[in-house]
């Protein structure tokens, strides 16, 4: 038996050195597997971060320009706004007009709480008052002396 064992033994060796090293190579190939697929997944999403830069990119462009535009249109508006203070304050009659008080109605409408609903609207308009004539001419409107209304 020990001689069986004896002849025996390079080859069991020999198996077991084929096994291992088939073994190994398996583990190899799968890992190498392994790395092409995450290599792949690593360039798609280098992919995927470029094209989010260039997107990224042209919403700061666009945002720029939008700024830039937004810096325009303040910019006319305050020269505007100056304007019309400077000929406010130039023509007499428009200073007049501007420091006469409102009227009483307008003050109560102003001072009217805000209306949450259809319901809140009916409540301060009284019952049964009528309206003026779509045509007619309200006493409370301003006039120009020129005869433009001045609202």
């Amino acid at each position: 038996m020990m001689a069986l064992l004896t002849r025996a033994l390079p080859y069991l060796i020999s198996v077991a050195l084929l096994l291992s090293i088939w073994s190994m190579w398996r583990t190899i190939a799968t890992q190498k597997d392994m790395i092409n697929a995450q290599s792949g997944a690593i360039t798609q999403l280098i992919e995927n971060v470029d094209s989010v830069v260039e997107l990224n990119r042209g919403q700061v462009e666009g945002i720029q320009m939008l700024l830039a535009a937004n810096s325009k249109i303040q910019l006319s508006l305050n020269e505007r706004q100056q304007e019309i203070r400077r000929l406010q304050s130039d023509v007499q009659e428009i200073r007049i007009w501007a420091d006469q008080s409102l009227p009483a109605d307008i003050v109560r409408l102003r001072e009217r709480p805000a209306a949450r609903g259809a319901a809140d609207y009916a409540k301060p308009v009284p019952t049964g008052s009528a309206l003026r004539d779509a045509g007619g001419e309200s006493t409370n409107e301003r006039r120009i002396e020129s005869g433009i209304r001045a609202n």
